[in-house]
């Protein structure tokens, strides 16, 4: 298959390195422009909070208080919306969950573990 050169990104980073003092160079005739490229096809792009309706933050609440694991959370996510969800998120977003959960109970960040489970058999 025959490619159009002119269609190609031009991006190009050149360096080179003085042999004596071992200082690596950007060349001038680097090109840092990029263009031409496809679109990133929506599969493949990372989910966020923004792809999540308010009934599916609901859920993901519900999941993380009834103690299931992020990494079956994200891939629950990402079944139901159909972008990959990171462990990473599904875990900040736990964090966040509980911090939340925690809050409205009257627990705060700086109770040490003792208070919040006093508070938590208050409750």
């Amino acid at each position: 298959m025959p490619t159009d050169y002119n269609k190609l990104c031009k991006f190009q980073i050149k360096v080179t390195m003085n042999y004596y003092t071992k200082h690596w160079w950007f060349l001038s005739s680097s090109n840092l422009q990029h263009n031409d490229h496809p679109p990133v096809w929506i599969k493949a792009q990372l989910g966020g909070e923004h792809d999540l309706s308010a009934e599916q933050m609901k859920f993901i609440t519900q999941l993380y208080q009834h103690s299931v694991a992020p990494s079956t959370i994200s891939d629950i996510m990402t079944k139901m919306v159909g972008k990959e969800f990171s462990l990473d998120f599904t875990s900040n977003l736990g964090r966040k969950v509980t911090e939340t959960i925690d809050t409205a109970n009257g627990i705060t960040a700086d109770m040490s573990s003792a208070q919040k489970t006093l508070e938590c058999l208050r409750l």
